[in-house]
């Protein structure tokens, strides 16, 4: 099927992965279930990208258990499989399922990786505002900073800053709903240069809106 159908494998990906997982051939089905998940997930067929993210993070697992838990390319998939599989849950309304998804990939980040860690802490802050829980959101969002530590010293400390921005901007909006005029008006003149001197166009986008 791969060789006669190459141009033709996303559609099939489903159908692949499942022969290789009957197969016993883990890293090639963790392959073919990340594409159905991904093409699941393109056409908002959530529930079927749920199931996929979820079987190949089963898969993964019994990858890490034979060649053992310290693979960092695998742990990484299985950190990237949480990561998607709580989008999903979080778009779906399943927000505590997202929540346990996101935290148990942060579970597998590499402690360096400040700007992996800052992300997952974000998305969490902001499925538990989503949810109305909005102490719990700001306390993460505060974490979520907290995690990044000082900007890096190599001179390339853009997507540092970058990261920084994302936690603040939505924080600055939590602020303005939870009506802390204070708080966001400084927090505001905070990020102003930086947003000016770093921000990607959608962050200095969500100043025009």
């Amino acid at each position: 099927i791969e060789t006669l159908f190459a141009d033709y494998l996303d559609p099939l990906a489903a159908t692949l992965a499942y022969h290789y997982e009957r197969a016993a051939v883990s890293d090639k089905a963790v392959t073919y279930l990340i594409r159905a998940a991904h093409r699941a997930k393109s056409i908002f067929a959530n529930e079927e990208a749920i199931a996929c993210y979820c079987t190949a993070l089963v898969q993964v697992s019994t990858i890490l258990q034979r060649i053992g838990t310290a693979d960092k390319e695998w742990l990484q998939t299985r950190v990237d499989l949480n990561e998607h599989l709580g989008d999903v849950l979080a778009l779906i309304g399943k927000h505590d399922d997202a929540l346990a998804a996101y935290h148990n990939a942060l579970a597998d980040v590499p402690g360096q990786d400040v700007i992996c860690q800052s992300r997952l802490y974000l998305k969490c802050a902001k499925v538990l505002e989503v949810h109305h829980k909005l102490v719990d959101s700001l306390q993460t969002y505060e974490l979520a900073e907290s995690v990044l530590g000082q900007p890096p010293a190599d001179g390339t400390p853009v997507l540092w800053w970058q990261a920084w921005l994302d936690v603040n901007l939505n924080r600055e909006w939590l602020f303005y709903w939870r009506n802390q005029k204070a708080e966001m008006v400084a927090l505001a003149e905070k990020i102003q240069p930086i947003l000016v001197q770093s921000g990607t166009p959608d962050q200095r986008a969500t100043r025009s809106e």
